[in-house]
């Protein structure tokens, strides 16, 4: 979504000036047959939400200001399929609750004021709602998280005390997975919120006391700048870097996993992420940059491939082929010759499902037929599939030379 094509839908009034916060949700009230998706960004430069009514449209509610139905540099969005959305009125050190019914957003009224008592706040920016409705708020100028309740009464906080484990500095994104959230494959209850001064991530209870962490440096980068946070089916944390120009990608115990983007304008580039939102059934991502938006699928990916000598077995000589599966998928996997690159030698993997992390595979240097391979360049093909909606339409194939002695 580009400048040019966003004044298409809105005219000559509409431009990116500041996107940040993207939120997205299958509204209940369209049915549950219908699979539209409705979509929720936030610009701060422009005062406004954007969201999309039907599949051909798009509206704005908002403009710059401090009354009603108005926001002040807004960052964070959060909306759940019963049309409840709330904005991080940063300016305003508020929170704005809104509604969307009828294919139509609607302000409802605003939570907080500044102040550092609950329910006050300190330039909020970034926010989420578990599968009960309770609303968590990223109270950043204050270091620290705010939790309410579905009917929006302080629950709890955590962060401020900076001597305690779970302290916080300056946090920004924040994500939450509970048991009762749809579409989760794996039973996972935590928040995670970006500690931005510390550039880290930080993952506690539901009752807001510390597990672990993941570092900036866990992903070889330097100067990492953590903003929004979202979460896949599997509870994977993805985290948009805005220095770097790059989303990164852990499992649910801040293990690193993968990144991918840099800067550019081409396909699969990115300029200054900062807004991160995935609907976790289909496996659909949407990223809001410096100046546009991008709609995403999630895929699996090949990392890391290796193809060494392995101990032999039974009198046999063996190849040890090691890789690194970046999603749950379907992976195949494949000798050829160089000289012959598609005609396959040797099946190591038939179409299998297989986990996301690092593993191994064992080839015994024979052909189909049993036969050794003469001496030569020979290459080891992956090819992977997503066990998402994308697999039909989306495959990664990654090749690795090696030589037969």
């Amino acid at each position: 979504a580009t400048p040019a094509l966003l004044r298409i839908f809105l005219g000559d009034k509409a431009d990116f000036q500041d996107p940040q916060g993207t939120a997205c949700a299958r509204m209940a009230e369209n049915g549950p047959e219908n699979p539209q998706l409705t979509i929720f960004g936030v610009d701060a430069g422009l005062g406004w939400v954007v969201y999309n009514p039907d599949m051909l449209s798009l509206s704005t509610l908002g403009e710059p200001g401090s009354e009603e139905g108005q926001f002040l540099h807004p960052t964070g969005v959060a909306a759940l399929a019963d049309g409840r959305v709330a904005v991080a009125d940063t300016g305003n050190h508020r929170v704005a609750l809104l509604r969307f019914k009828n294919k139509k957003l609607f302000w409802e009224g605003t939570l907080g004021k500044q102040g550092t008592g609950p329910g006050e706040f300190d330039g909020p920016t970034w926010l989420a709602f578990d599968s009960q409705g309770r609303l968590y708020v990223s109270d950043t100028g204050n270091n620290r998280v705010q939790v309410f309740s579905a009917e929006l009464q302080p629950l709890f906080q955590f962060g401020a005390d900076q001597e305690a484990d779970n302290s916080l500095e300056a946090p920004l994104g924040i994500a939450v997975v509970d048991p009762g959230q749809p579409w989760m494959e794996t039973a996972e209850s935590a928040i995670y919120v970006a500690d931005h001064k510390r550039s880290r991530i930080q993952k506690f209870d539901l009752q807001g006391r510390f597990l672990e962490a993941a570092s900036g440096a866990d992903t070889g980068l330097e100067g990492v700048a953590f903003s929004g946070l979202a979460l896949d089916t599997r509870a994977n944390l993805w985290a948009a870097d805005r220095a770097n120009h790059r989303i990164h990608k852990f499992d649910r115990f801040l293990q690193y996993l993968d990144s991918w983007g840099g800067k550019g304008k081409g396909d699969g580039k990115l300029e200054s992420p900062r807004g991160l939102s995935i609907y976790p059934h289909y496996g659909q991502v949407f990223v809001a940059e410096k100046s546009s938006a991008q709609y995403m699928w999630i895929g699996a990916d090949l990392r890391e491939i290796r193809v060494a000598k392995a101990p032999v077995k039974d009198g046999q000589e063996r190849l040890r082929v090691e890789y690194t599966l970046t999603e749950n998928g379907q992976l195949e996997c494949w000798v050829v010759k160089d000289d012959k690159p598609k005609k396959k030698l040797a099946r190591l993997l038939e179409k299998t499902g297989i986990q996301q992390g690092r593993h191994s595979l064992y080839w015994d240097k024979l052909d189909e037929n049993g036969s050794a391979l003469e001496p030569g360049d020979y290459s080891v093909v992956f090819q992977a599939e997503a066990n998402y909606s994308s697999a039909t339409f989306f495959k990664r194939e990654k090749r690795k030379k090696f030589t037969l002695e």
